[in-house]
């Protein structure tokens, strides 16, 4: 299974994605034609109890400089999915790590499915 097409909803640690993206730029490097596309989605907004995301201003960290590939979308998780479905866009993996609270996460979940690929886990 290779996914071309990634949407991580939160980590705003940065790691889930980092490690999503190496692995889509591994499978690139042996010869596995993509086009692969990382999106991640995270809000960041301290005031709203999440934590605010390190590298959103400072475009001077090592994830911002060395994962300059990814899709950066600060956003709500509501506002992008709207921003991707208008788009088109379809997802093989799905990452859901936004809001920890169960109403929302499930929202997102169902939200997003939405826009899942026939191949998508």
């Amino acid at each position: 299974f290779q996914a071309q097409t990634i949407v991580v909803l939160g980590s705003g640690g940065g790691f889930v994605p980092r490690i999503l993206k190496q692995a889509q730029r591994d499978l690139e490097a042996s010869g596995r034609p993509g086009p692969y596309h990382l999106y991640l989605v995270d809000a960041h907004l301290a005031q709203a109890g999440w934590g605010s995301t390190f590298y959103a201003d400072n475009l001077d960290t090592v994830m911002r400089k060395n994962f300059n590939d990814i899709h950066y979308i600060f956003k709500l998780t509501d506002d992008a999915y709207l921003d991707l479905k208008k788009k088109g866009l379809k997802i093989d993996y799905l990452h859901v790590d936004a809001d920890h609270g169960f109403a929302q996460s499930w929202k997102d979940f169902d939200n997003y499915s939405s826009l899942l690929s026939d191949r998508a886990v």
